[in-house]
């Protein structure tokens, strides 16, 4: 498989499956949910700016997941080491800042997971999810002979 097939399927799949998924949500919140009013913000204004940050974070982490490309030099795919660090440091490094930082401010402020918490998770695990299953097909795709730990 190309990498841009693992690209497609690792990050850019996910990200369109949680913008998607997001406006059922709002779809769902116009029909089922009663009428939100206030005077600071209507609840097509909070729709529209948590889709926004939604489509935001999705293309952030296909940006940063663009280093997979990486793999394509002989030298990084056949270390395993550097493979995956190629594959996974960079959007690793954004989703763990986001989850921790989210759990940072739960135990500060002594609550428990709430609304916010699946916010953050529904829109940062389908592209993890699919990060980890992209390389473990890509690194059983490889020749057994033509993998090492480092260079050499």
């Amino acid at each position: 498989m190309h990498l841009m097939k693992y690209y497609r399927n690792a990050v850019v799949l996910p990200a369109i499956f949680i913008v998607a998924f997001y406006l059922l949500y709002i779809a769902a919140d116009g029909i089922f949910a009663e009428e939100y009013e206030s005077e600071w913000m209507t609840k097509a204004g909070i729709n529209l700016t948590l889709l926004g940050i939604v489509f935001l974070n999705s293309l952030f982490i296909c940006i940063l997941a663009t280093a997979l490309f990486c793999n394509a030099r002989q030298g990084v795919k056949n270390n395993i080491i550097l493979s995956s660090l190629a594959w996974f440091f960079l959007p690793m490094l954004w989703i763990a800042y986001l989850w921790f930082s989210h759990l940072f401010h739960l135990v500060s402020d002594h609550k428990s997971p709430d609304a916010n918490s699946l916010f953050i998770f529904s829109n940062t695990l389908p592209q993890l999810v699919g990060l980890i299953v992209t390389f473990r097909q890509f690194r059983q795709r490889m020749p057994e002979n033509s993998i090492r730990l480092t260079e050499g």
